[in-house]
């Protein structure tokens, strides 16, 4: 299978096999998943369209102007373009990841989010607390995709990053993106960005200097060895399914 995610439970879909259902070692959604996962075995292929939506590419180009203007410095890695896969060969098999960002000195994984304004703010705000256990609750899906990739990269500390650039900075992201070759430098293909650069700015996702948020939003936590035990044995579990 060319794409290495087909037919593996991902860090970004794995949150979905942490709960039970009724009468059941998952719930509904888990047992969907463990499903569908099936299913692209079979077929030798991944069951998404891979299309992206405005709000998708927004968030993928976003990623890396982050890391350009405000991480590289910092000694993270960005290293969101390989999958990686769990190091024990048997779950190897049906468990991989993509982590966005890896920082040996700090022994560290980073998981970026380039949200809409909305979710933006509601993620900031979770954030801002400093807070596992709201994390775990309000963002399930955010927080066990860093819990899997520091399983995956074996890193003790996990990072969750908001970004939401402020409007001046989005003045200087158009700039870049008109006249360098970062989108070439990242693969991106111009007619999918047309509308950064073609419609108003105040039709864009922005923050103004000086407001509740910070243009750049995180929370570093040490992240339970509790946690990684109960992912891992939950994986087990679905990987009997997966393959019975």
């Amino acid at each position: 299978m060319k794409d290495h995610r087909t037919g593996r439970f991902t860090s970004s879909g794995i949150h979905v096999l942490i709960k039970g259902g009724r009468g059941s070692e998952f719930s509904a959604p888990g047992l969907t998943y463990i499903t569908e996962k099936r299913i692209e075995r079979l077929l030798q292929r991944s069951l998404g369209q891979n299309v992206g939506s405005g709000a998708i590419r927004w968030g993928n180009i976003m990623e890396k102007i982050l890391w350009e203007f405000h991480l590289e410095q910092k000694g993270y890695e960005l290293v969101s373009a390989k999958s990686l896969f769990h190091p024990d060969p048997e779950l190897s098999t049906v468990w991989s990841g993509i982590p966005d960002l890896i920082n040996v000195e700090q022994d560290e994984i980073g998981e970026i989010k380039c949200y809409q304004l909305k979710k933006f703010a509601e993620y900031s705000v979770c954030l801002m607390q400093k807070d596992i256990e709201l994390l775990r609750t309000d963002f399930a899906q955010e927080y066990w995709q860093i819990v899997s990739n520091s399983i995956l990269t074996g890193h003790k500390y996990g990072t969750a990053i908001a970004f939401m650039p402020y409007r001046r900075e989005l003045e200087l992201i158009i700039n870049e993106i008109e006249n360098t070759d970062i989108m070439e430098k990242y693969g991106f293909k111009p007619w999918e960005y047309r509308f950064l650069v073609e419609g108003s700015i105040d039709e864009l996702p922005y923050i103004e200097i000086g407001g509740h948020f910070k243009n750049v939003v995180s929370f570093k936590f040490e992240i339970p060895e509790s946690d990684k035990q109960l992912l891992t044995e939950r994986v087990i579990l679905a990987k009997k399914l997966l393959e019975s």
